[in-house]
Formats: structure tokens, C-alpha cells, sequence
């Protein structure tokens, strides 16, 4: 069996950001939005019980809810909505 060399795309063949400080800036204001998201959800989380009338543990499976959803839409959108690369954005680490 002969192993056939591995070809990868030049860096011409790959379509280069515009500008990689703006990509930056907006993966780092995304994430300050959700961080600061699931903070404001657990400061109220008082309320939202008493406003629901439920208990404050039941009220609780808001936050870990809403963390799970982030955790598990974040990659399938990002790749999903990517830009058509050949490329996945996101690979298991495994």
C-alpha cells in the first residue's frame, strides 16, 4: 500500500477576514453577552420564583437550561451559518 502525500489548500485557495481584529471583537462581545446573560438570570432568580410561584430549586433549571441550549446551538449555528468553507469550523477534541 503506497501512502499518497497529504495536499492542503494553499494560503491563496483560503479567503482571508477582512479585518481579524473585527472577528475578534465580535466572538469576544458575544461571549460578555451570554456570560452576562446567565448572571442576570441567576440574580433574579428570587423573583422568578415568586413570580411563578414555584420553588426557587425548580426556578433553578432556568439557568442550567439555558446554559445547556447555548452550549449545544453555539457550535451547530456557528457551523451551520458559517460561510461555506470546505473546512469545519468546530471538530470534536477527540
Amino acid at each position: 500500500m503506497v501512502a499518497a502525500p497529504l495536499q492542503t489548500p494553499s494560503d491563496v485557495d483560503r479567503p482571508q477576514a477582512k479585518s481579524p481584529w473585527l472577528s475578534v471583537s465580535m466572538l469576544a462581545f458575544g461571549v460578555f453577552v451570554v456570560g452576562t446573560g446567565e448572571f442576570v438570570l441567576a440574580g433574579l432568580l428570587p423573583l422568578l420564583s415568586s413570580s411563578l410561584k414555584i420553588a426557587p430549586s425548580v426556578a433553578g433549571q432556568a439557568i442550567t437550561i439555558f446554559a445547556l441550549t447555548c452550549a449545544v446551538a453555539g457550535p451547530v449555528l456557528t457551523t451551520s451559518i458559517g460561510g461555506g468553507t470546505e473546512e469545519p469550523y468546530w471538530s470534536p477534541p477527540w
